[in-house]
């Protein structure tokens, strides 16, 4: 998956985007990697719930409410989706409502491509969004999805992943260890270490809160399949703390040390797993999901007794684990940096890089809408898309003058981010008020502040300039 042009005319703060991806910068051939930066409300979020909205509309076979041309390879073809009049053509008749062309990478002319029910052989495998607010569009988009309304999930070629998603993305990763030596075993691990969770035996229990009515109402081959893996379930409890829930009950498993021999039953890899429990929710088969997890220095907690920070850096890092080697996919990740420290910031590049290189594998694409100069030093300019908020009626993005891979913050933070230099507004003030000769009545009045405020601030450019005045003032 790789995306190489999105229009739209009106989307969220967006006024005819016009943009056009370089396809041609990649670290590894598995991930493209494209970063989206800018001022609040200049359109980063907006492109990105963009992309999901089109996308999660095209999977259920849906028209997209909303004028819009994209373009994209899968492999060794390239599409066209838009509901743009083509010279004079008109659109598809598909409940879509437009049109869609593929051709080679070679850029011969586009042709038109049959319409196929679910977006198979069209459409990326997977659309999966993190982000850090429950509020933000993106994280609307997913959960207003109409293939999360439909009644078979499973008939979509993409599954759709949410933010709203995240506990379940964390519940395949911990049921699933995989083999020692693989890559998703040590990858599993490194994930743990970082939020302190016991390498051994992570997850303590988990049970979900089954609706005995929706469950009734599948097909007797999706009530097979549950019921499959229900029956590795150590007790079955009535839901009774619910009023509207008759008849339900919670499925309770112990994560114990014969539970590594029931997880072929659970899901037959981490992936598949993810993809099963997200199409129950959807046919609210599973209503809830609760886990008990085994932190090191605490014991057993729940998961809102994670930090903010960890909760997310979990979930975030339990879909790049989980779908590592899945094909076609596209992840789009909103504010990463946001309750993040600066050693995740620092990894999140090599996080998302640390791919498996297999012949023939198709890659995934991957759009990081950020505030962080840390990130962006691991950032080719040319993968870097810059919103430009209000310059005329028309959204423009446009790449960065510098290169930013291994600048230093402070370039980053100037070119970028227009300050003048890369500390707070507070101490700069304090630095300015301190070097103005307008604001002191005498050179000894100046020549103390400067002296007081050289013993306060730490090294660095402002340190530099404030010694280079007190030099100036002592002269005679």
């Amino acid at each position: 998956m790789r995306l190489l042009r999105l229009c739209a005319v009106e989307y969220g703060g967006l006024h005819d985007l016009n943009l056009e991806f370089n396809p041609s910068v990649s670290f590894v051939p598995q991930v493209s990697l494209r970063f989206f930066v800018g001022p609040n409300g200049s359109g980063k979020t907006s492109a990105l719930a963009l992309l999901a909205h089109i996308f999660s509309h095209l999977a259920a076979d849906t028209q997209p409410e909303l004028d819009f041309e994209i373009e994209y390879e899968l492999g060794e073809r390239q599409f066209k989706v838009t509901n743009r009049a083509q010279g004079g053509a008109s659109l598809s008749t598909a409940p879509i409502q437009a049109a869609i062309y593929s051709r080679g990478s070679d850029k011969e002319q586009w042709q038109p491509q049959q319409w196929r029910a679910g977006g198979e052989g069209w459409l990326p495998s997977w659309v999966v969004g993190c982000a850090s607010s429950p509020t933000t569009r993106l994280n609307r988009e997913f959960i207003s999805a109409p293939v999360a309304h439909h009644p078979n999930p499973a008939f979509s070629h993409t599954t759709l992943c949410g933010p709203q998603d995240g506990l379940l993305a964390v519940l395949a990763l911990l049921v699933h260890e995989g083999e020692k030596g693989t890559a998703h075993h040590r990858q599993r691990r490194q994930v743990l270490a970082q939020v302190g969770l016991d390498p051994h035996r992570p997850l303590a229990a988990f049970s979900l809160h089954i609706s005995r009515a929706q469950y009734e109402a599948q097909t007797s081959t999706q009530q097979a399949h549950l019921k499959e893996v229900l029956s590795q379930a150590n007790v079955l409890v009535p839901v009774t703390d619910v009023p509207s829930a008759d008849g339900d009950f919670y499925a309770t498993f112990d994560v114990d040390e014969g539970f590594a021999t029931k997880t072929r039953q659970i899901g037959s890899s981490p992936a598949t797993f993810l993809r099963q429990l997200l199409a129950w929710r959807r046919l609210g088969v599973v209503q809830d999901v609760c886990l008990v997890l085994n932190k090191q220095a605490c014991g057993l907690i729940l998961p809102d007794e994670l930090s903010n920070g960890e909760y997310l850096y979990l979930s975030r890092l339990a879909l790049l684990v989980l779908l590592r080697n899945e094909e076609d996919c596209l992840f789009l990740l909103d504010d990463p940096d946001s309750f993040a420290g600066d050693l995740w910031n620092a990894a999140l590049v090599s996080d998302v890089l640390d791919q498996e290189a297999r012949p023939g594998r198709r890659g995934s694409e991957v759009l990081i809408a950020t505030h962080s100069a840390l990130i962006l030093t691991d950032a080719d300019r040319r993968q870097v898309y810059i919103f430009e908020p209000g310059r005329t009626s028309r959204t423009v993005v446009t790449h960065p003058g510098v290169s930013l891979l291994g600048a230093s913050l402070s370039d980053i933070t100037q070119v970028l981010f227009g300050l003048d230099e890369a500390v707070g507004c507070y101490s700069a003030g304090l630095v300015s008020h301190a070097l103005d000769d307008a604001h002191w009545p005498d050179r000894e009045a100046q020549t103390a502040e400067i002296n007081r405020l050289l013993r306060l601030l730490g090294a660095g450019f402002s340190h530099f300039r404030l010694r280079d005045k007190l030099l100036e003032l002592e002269q005679p």
